[in-house]
């Protein structure tokens, strides 16, 4: 179950907005029971779940991370898998298809700390990745303000509040408010360090 997988599931789901009643213990067997690795002739037996379920993130309850087992040859295996609901990517396929839950993703040999690890890298590399956006945008207000004011570069506020910083300033500001603020984003903490300041060109 790849970081990245994981990544696009959750991101299907976030803009869902109504929370469902979870799929029950015999709905999530089921489906399991269709998939052609665990059917009758697989020589597998014992399929179960281990009690670990958790919604994905800001799903609002329509996609859940569940840990089931099963014995093959005398040894206990674990694996993972995605119940997401039908109303939420329904552009992404299906390891499974069910009315009105399938399985997403299925991993085996894989347990609820392997879970809980891939998610917080897929978590570090997403906010990296937000971070990385946020400073090209700055950069490129900063080229916007340049342009604008004959020169020199500006204070975060003054991308956000340009008629503030340059007599006869009319035009749209070139960073938002929240993004020219120094508050804390994606588990990083912002901060601007200007260089000297320049005249304004005469």
């Amino acid at each position: 179950m790849a970081a990245f997988a994981l990544l696009v599931l959750v991101a299907a789901l976030q803009t869902q907005p109504l929370a469902i009643a979870a799929p029950s213990d015999e709905t999530v067997l089921g489906l399991l029971k269709r998939i052609l690795a665990f059917a009758a002739t697989s020589g597998r037996s014992g399929l179960r779940l281990t009690g670990k379920n958790m919604v994905m993130p800001q799903s609002n309850g329509k996609g859940h991370f569940i840990e089931f087992q099963w014995t093959e040859k005398g040894a206990t295996h674990t694996g993972l898998a995605a119940i997401v609901h039908n109303s939420v990517g329904e552009d992404k396929p299906r390891l499974v298809k069910g009315d009105p839950w399938g399985i997403g993703m299925m991993a085996e040999d894989k347990d609820w700390d392997y879970l809980i690890s891939d998610l917080k890298r897929s978590m570090i590399s997403a906010n990296e990745a937000a971070m990385v956006g946020q400073i090209r945008m700055v950069i490129s207000a900063q080229a916007g303000f340049q342009g604008a004011s004959g020169g020199g570069f500006a204070e975060m506020r003054c991308l956000a509040r340009p008629a503030e910083c340059i007599s006869g300033y009319t035009g749209p500001h070139f960073l938002d408010e929240e993004l020219a603020s120094a508050v804390e984003k994606n588990g990083y903490r912002r901060e601007f360090h200007a260089g000297p300041r320049v005249r304004a060109p005469v």
